[in-house]
């Protein structure tokens, strides 16, 4: 090799180099703050937050966790998509927040599943239908027949996605009910524990009060059995065809430059991937799993578009 073509390699190389510096160097101009739609207390808030932590830690940003509950979720949402795309905004919201809401009956169409960037997931949110450890029913099939001799169950939901999904399981299993919506699983839980709900769906902060006897299971609400209530069946071995897979998901404004969601999707998987998530995770009897940008894409359009024929939109 000559002098001039060693010299052209190593410019190239330097180029190379430094342009992926670039890339890999983006910094957040102030603070992060990652929007949970749903009241403090809930899975998504508890979990958010021992994510912001670890991010925190790792990156040196400073990263912030904002309670903006309504709506079932749609204000704080909307809030991303409307934010500006400069990494300085992300939402933790859930699959259903896109796969499910923009074809409801009343939806406002200003959230549809492209309104944001996806950029990852933390876990399967670990979803049970729960009631207090002294309700006169154990399983599906009780609350079906309670509902029909004392009249519709009173359903403390989190949001109008998971009462849909409720509307849809309720059919094949034969229970009336009637809903309230909450802003969020701690609220939910209380009314349950306090009598004055007969039951909800909860992504995880119920776990404790199952372990301790405060409440029963009535069905997972997911694939497979939670460890910590092993006894208790699925959906699909009740009977019926689970209506949602549920991810706990990363969104971030439309239109992030390509540095800025590749070190912001970096970050976000390492941690994930840390021990701080997982142990928490663990603690809700899930594992941490993050899908990616891709992946998580490719998850909530495939489920939009299952609900998009479901509901005739």
């Amino acid at each position: 090799m000559t002098f001039r073509a060693m010299l052209f390699a190593a410019a190239v190389t330097m180029a190379a180099t430094l342009s992926g510096a670039s890339r890999a160097d983006w910094q957040p101009s102030g603070p992060i703050t990652i929007i949970v739609p749903f009241g403090a207390g809930g899975s998504t808030d508890i979990f958010g937050r021992v994510f912001a932590t670890e991010m925190q830690k790792q990156t040196g940003w400073t990263v912030l966790v904002e309670n903006r509950p309504g709506a079932g979720g749609l204000i704080g949402q909307i809030a991303v998509a409307n934010a500006k795309p400069d990494g300085q905004t992300l939402g933790l919201s859930s699959t259903s927040m896109f796969a499910v809401e923009p074809f409801m009956p009343d939806a406002s169409g200003e959230l549809q599943p492209d309104s944001v960037d996806f950029m990852g997931t933390l876990s399967v949110i670990p979803y049970a239908i729960v009631a207090g450890s002294k309700a006169p029913f154990d399983d599906l099939k009780g609350l079906a027949e309670y509902s029909k001799a004392k009249g519709p169950a009173k359903f403390s939901s989190t949001s109008a996605q998971l009462t849909l999904a409720m509307e849809q399981l309720a059919k094949e299993i034969g229970i009336k009910f009637v809903a309230a919506q909450t802003s969020g699983s701690g609220e939910s839980l209380q009314l349950v524990a306090g009598r004055h709900a007969d039951f909800t769906i909860s992504g995880g902060v119920h776990v404790p009060f199952v372990l301790d006897g405060r409440m029963k299971v009535l069905a997972h609400f997911m694939d497979e059995r939670g460890s910590y209530a092993a006894n208790a069946k699925t959906v699909d071995e009740q009977g019926a065809v689970l209506p949602l897979r549920n991810y706990f998901l990363f969104n971030a404004p439309k239109g992030l430059p390509a540095d800025v969601k590749a070190t912001l999707a970096k970050a976000i998987d390492n941690a994930v991937n840390s021990d701080a998530v997982r142990k928490y995770g663990e603690s809700i009897f899930v594992t941490a799993r993050n899908l990616g940008p891709e992946g998580s894409t490719k998850d909530v359009m495939e489920q939009a578009a299952v609900w998009k024929a479901r509901l005739g939109k």
